[in-house]
């Protein structure tokens, strides 16, 4: 158990009832660039009665129209995982700040569906610095869709990311594999995990998260740290950079720098102290 993880279960542990994990303002470095905003979740009175579920999936209504065709193979037909299993096994830390943090997560979500209404949304997680729970904080989130009734589509773009922590395995693949093809599908959890690992390109990783934002009500991907986000430029994510509180101003400074030019949706803490 990591030290990261130790200190989301202490936080968690002191945390009563009505203190969600990611309780708190949400604000961004002082350096913050134009596109780069903090995340303060906008109430929206006519979703906030309906489950997550329906109010991601009324979200992506529009983008189940008939779209132009396009070049890509991998973009026809009906999104099928080549494995499917019964569930999968959850990291108990991940497991906790779901419950603990489910009030402060869901408002997370509504924001980001909130922003791009137009499609299922589709979240990068992406380290300020390595070891602030970015990993924990999205198999949360996805916890949290799928305790729901809603899918969700985790995309590692990582070495030991959210897909390890599942206990999914990027084996050897023909070069020629498809999304369908390295996908694993657990029923119980509504989940499909891809592991791209490091080897991801941005061409692999945009088509993969067309084709699975249409089959799946959101879109998560773990792409570690600033450096090995790269192969998101021109996929259309946003990106959340997520730091522990309080926040070290030069690391998300230096983040943002390296990711200009990404849709950054704001900084967000991954777990808060409790008195």
């Amino acid at each position: 158990m990591t030290s990261t993880d130790r200190a989301f279960i202490a936080a968690l542990q002191k945390a009563n009832a009505t203190a969600p994990a990611l309780g708190g303002p949400h604000f961004a470095a002082p350096a913050t660039p134009p596109a780069a905003k903090s995340i303060a979740a906008k109430p929206i009175a006519t979703k906030q009665a309906a489950p997550l579920s329906q109010h991601l999936a009324l979200r992506r209504t529009p983008a189940l129209a008939p779209a132009a065709p396009t070049s890509a193979p991998a973009a026809n037909g009906p999104f099928a995982a080549a494995l499917e299993v019964e569930t999968l096994s959850w990291p108990a830390v991940a497991q906790q700040l779901a419950h603990a943090g489910r009030e402060g997560l869901v408002e997370l979500l509504s924001t980001l569906a909130h922003r791009k209404p137009e499609a299922a949304p589709q979240v990068a997680i992406v380290g300020a610095k390595p070891g602030v729970g970015a990993t924990t904080m999205l198999l949360a989130l996805a916890r949290v869709v799928g305790s729901v009734g809603g899918s969700t589509a985790i995309l590692d773009l990582t070495a030991d990311g959210a897909a390890s922590q599942l206990g999914v395995r990027r084996g050897a693949q023909p070069r020629a594999a498809s999304i369908d093809d390295l996908a694993i599908h657990s029923r119980e959890d509504q989940l499909s995990v891809i592991a791209l690992g490091s080897s991801a390109t941005t061409t692999s990783v945009a088509d993969a998260c067309a084709r699975l934002a249409a089959s799946h009500e959101l879109v998560l991907i773990d792409a570690g740290g600033p450096h090995s986000a790269a192969s998101l430029e021109g996929s259309g994510v946003q990106t959340l950079l997520a730091d522990t509180t309080p926040f070290d101003e030069r690391a998300i400074a230096a983040a943002q720098a390296e990711l200009a030019a990404l849709d950054i949706a704001g900084v967000v803490e991954t777990f808060a102290p409790f008195a």
